[in-house]
């Protein structure tokens, strides 16, 4: 189980029947946190196993914790994309809110591209985050070995 900070999150359209967003993981952990509504948890989950995908719950403190979140190990060819687009025709003729954290869009139907191109995006903010994450962890080494010495 992971520990998430306070974050704000606005909460679903009241027009939405289904919420899905998916936002990165921790730093180097290879993860997606996707956050459902409670109500499709099981559904979801179902859906990443079925492809094979490791998946274990998240506790996020936050103010309005109105969604579960799940956190995903990526293994790479795709199931990802499978299993999200698999969960996400299981409600066809809803109004689903899907997207990446910050950048959600509320419609009927959603393709595999557009799950593609999510994902996408969060890889890239992944690696962003990543990389940030392993230059903080190497400052005290480099100070270290750069700095004085007294000896």
């Amino acid at each position: 189980m992971q520990n998430h900070g306070m974050a704000h999150r606005p909460e679903p359209p009241a027009s939405s029947n289904v919420t899905l967003q998916i936002g990165p993981g921790h730093p180097g952990q290879a993860e997606l946190d996707v956050r459902v509504s409670p109500e499709h948890v099981e559904e979801l989950r179902e859906c990443l196993e079925s492809e094979g995908l490791r998946v274990s719950n998240v506790m996020e403190f936050s103010a309005g914790g109105w969604l579960d979140v799940l956190a995903v190990s990526l293994t790479g060819g795709g199931a990802v994309t499978v299993a999200i687009t698999k969960f996400l025709g299981r409600h066809q003729g809803k109004k689903v809110t899907f997207g990446s954290e910050g950048q959600v869009e509320t419609m009927e139907g959603f393709s595999a591209r557009e799950v593609e191109r999510v994902l996408g995006v969060v890889a890239q903010r992944q690696r962003e985050i990543d990389l940030a994450w392993k230059r903080i962890k190497q400052r005290p080494n480099d100070q270290a070995s750069s700095g004085d010495t007294n000896t």
